[in-house]
């Protein structure tokens, strides 16, 4: 309980509203099926590219039960097109579930404005903040949403453990059966470790967050220039306007994705496609498919994450890696 009162201050909840779970997509999968069966007239909207434990939950609902809204090329989604479908659905209990961050480009999503449209209609806003916990201020998200559930790993603290912030006013079902503990919505013993150093690394947080995304910012700026100097055409696939840490480009010039990243892997650098738990990395990304772009940079992307342990080295051995790479296959 103390270590839920901590949960609580830092994410500006009350500690009855935090219920610790295993994972940011439990989380997720409880809060969307939760108010769906406390409710099934609820009508969710959602955008093109959310990470697949948002999509595919909502997507498993009835077709007329949800609204899938697209971006644009920047990966944000339109506040006219929000208005429209909530202008159609007013008589509907409309939720709005999304992610400030985006897992594979790191672009941010107009947030604000969501939630002025949201509250124009009387909507709910369920945020998946497992990204954005570890990338945006918490004053920058949390004002900005009704419920939210994050993963604690994206912390720093072990896998294993995420948290589902519910308010007292909004009742779910639950969707298994057992003991009472977190509320009755995750019955069975919790992983009071995880639960201790996720307090712990909140703690961290607290005292280092705003300093350590300042200087994420200007590594990933600097790591883009680093790989921009590369002898072969490169497109920086992130928006404008995007979390620091994250970084995605495409190089259209590799031959096998597959081939590619296991090399890079051989080498000590560890980057993804997608989001870290996808499997499949040989097909276009979804994501950037949705943004507009073709299919030889969909098809030759990279997600690049950085964190408190990155430096402004590790950008210079990836380029060093991404050379050895194409003169290997010369």
């Amino acid at each position: 309980e103390r270590n839920r009162s901590t949960a609580a201050s830092y994410f500006k909840s009350k500690p009855e509203e935090i219920r610790f779970c295993s994972s940011g997509t439990e989380a997720l999968f409880a809060g969307i099926n939760g108010l769906y069966l406390a409710d099934r007239e609820s009508f969710f909207i959602t955008t093109a590219i959310e990470h697949s434990a948002v999509l595919n939950n909502i997507t498993s609902l009835p077709p007329d039960r949800y609204k899938i809204l697209d971006v644009d090329s920047e990966g944000a989604v339109s506040i006219a097109d929000l208005k429209t479908v909530l202008e159609v659905n007013q008589n509907k209990n409309n939720i709005i579930v999304y992610s400030p961050v985006n897992h594979e480009t790191g672009g941010i999503q107009p947030v604000k404005e969501i939630s002025d449209t949201a509250r124009q209609y009387g909507a709910l806003i369920f945020m998946d903040a497992v990204q954005s916990a570890a990338r945006m201020p918490v004053i920058e998200w949390r004002n900005y949403c009704d419920m939210f559930a994050l993963s604690s790993h994206k912390l720093y603290a072990p896998k294993g453990c995420g948290i589902l912030s519910v308010p007292d006013n909004i009742k779910l079902a639950g969707f298994r059966y057992g003991g009472g503990q977190e509320g009755s919505l995750f019955p069975g013993t919790e992983n009071t470790h995880s639960v201790a150093a996720l307090a712990k690394a909140l703690d961290y947080h607290s005292a280092n967050l705003q300093t350590e995304l300042k200087r994420l910012e200007i590594l990933t700026s600097e790591g883009l220039g680093i790989l921009l100097k590369l002898p072969f055409e490169i497109f920086a696939e992130s928006p404008s306007r995007s979390a620091p840490g994250v970084l995605c480009i495409s190089i259209p010039e590799i031959d096998d994705m597959e081939n590619f990243l296991d090399f890079l892997a051989e080498k000590r650098k560890c980057i993804s496609r997608f989001s870290a738990c996808s499997e499949d990395i040989s097909g276009p990304s979804a994501i950037l498919t949705r943004m507009g772009r073709g299919k030889e940079r969909a098809g030759r992307s990279l997600r690049i994450s950085t964190g408190i342990y990155s430096k402004r080295e590790d950008y210079f051995a990836l380029a060093g890696a991404i050379s050895s790479y194409f003169k290997k296959q010369q």
